[in-house]
């Protein structure tokens, strides 16, 4: 008896021991916290290749390419066209002032991306990164970008 009352207490210890050990493990792995700047993953400047322009933009050129930078501070894009040989036509003003970047990790290689242009958060961007290429939301364009910087 005294064998069963001795085996029962270390399981009872061992699924107290347990709890507690997965109860900081889910508090330390918390993927909400905000960081300042960017990470060194996405710093640099991202590019898409050619692609045909859409209808809106059809007088300003045949082509277009999207160039996106992340920076410590904020983030910025520009849109450049082309003709069909790929000679620049036109090129286009940045996105906008902004400033106060943060990031936070989501998970499964997305990050988010928020800058202030003024005194709100209104910057967003998602981007997915896998190596030197790159998927980017709120850009006007779902291309690959590939980081050539």
């Amino acid at each position: 008896m005294k064998r069963v009352t001795q085996l029962g207490i270390a399981v009872l210890f061992g699924l107290s021991s347990g709890a507690a050990l997965a109860g900081t493990t889910s508090q330390s792995a918390s993927a909400a916290t905000w960081h300042r700047g960017a990470p060194s993953a996405l710093k640099g400047t991202w590019r898409t290749n050619y692609y045909r322009t859409s209808k809106v933009f059809k007088s300003a050129g045949y082509y277009t390419r999207t160039t996106f930078f992340v920076g410590s501070t904020g983030t910025d894009g520009v849109n450049d066209f082309y003709s069909k040989g790929k000679k620049l036509v036109e090129s286009g003003s940045g996105w906008g002032v902004n400033h106060s970047l943060r990031w936070r990790y989501l998970g499964n290689h997305y990050y988010r991306l928020e800058s202030k242009n003024g005194s709100t958060y209104d910057m967003i961007y998602t981007m997915y990164v896998r190596g030197h290429k790159a998927k980017i939301s709120n850009t006007g364009t779902k291309h690959v970008y590939y980081k050539i910087r």
